[in-house]
């Protein structure tokens, strides 16, 4: 079982009970966020020959524009060659209560870079990339609060935001 999935319907039900006819605030810090974030990193997928590998993800907040930003270790091999870079992608921050998902709107890839390795049938694609920096990207679910614990049901956040700390969610 997961640290995740032991702890947080405690703290919830603790929270709950602590706070019976009022809403609550509970602001995750980069520590906690970091945590929820194991449930999707490290990510691994196929893209046609290229195997890829984004892991050790590092959270950024920026409260005045309600923003959230991930940079993340990417790796990705093939049959010729490996490759490590590092990326940026960032969005605006939205929790999405019918299907109880922490979205990223409008994300962005800010930033990459290849620190080591080569391959060379990806140097066109990696052009293509950094010519690309800025552009929108398909919308990011960042958590499924469905996927942590399904009994937690009754725990469906009424608002989220960034704070300069972390993410606020009230209750």
């Amino acid at each position: 079982m997961r640290a995740i999935d032991r702890y947080l319907p405690i703290i919830l039900l603790t929270l709950s009970l602590s706070f019976p006819a009022q809403a609550f605030n509970l602001v995750l810090g980069k520590p906690e966020i970091s945590t929820l974030l194991t449930l999707v990193f490290p990510y691994q997928s196929q893209f046609g020959e290229w195997q890829v590998r984004m892991s050790d993800p590092q959270p950024e907040f920026n409260a005045g524009q309600q923003r959230i930003a991930l940079g993340v270790s990417v790796s990705v091999k093939d049959s010729t060659g490996h490759l490590q870079a590092w990326g940026k992608v960032g969005g605006t921050l939205m929790y999405d209560k019918p299907s109880r998902q922490l979205q990223l709107m409008k994300p962005e890839l800010l930033d990459f870079k290849v620190k080591q390795g080569k391959i060379e049938k990806l140097d066109p694609m990696l052009e293509q990339l950094k010519a690309n920096l800025k552009q929108q990207l398909p919308l990011i679910i960042l958590v499924d609060l469905n996927q942590i614990n399904p009994g937690l049901a009754a725990f469906n956040p009424s608002a989220v935001r960034v704070v300069a700390e972390g993410i606020a969610v009230e209750f």
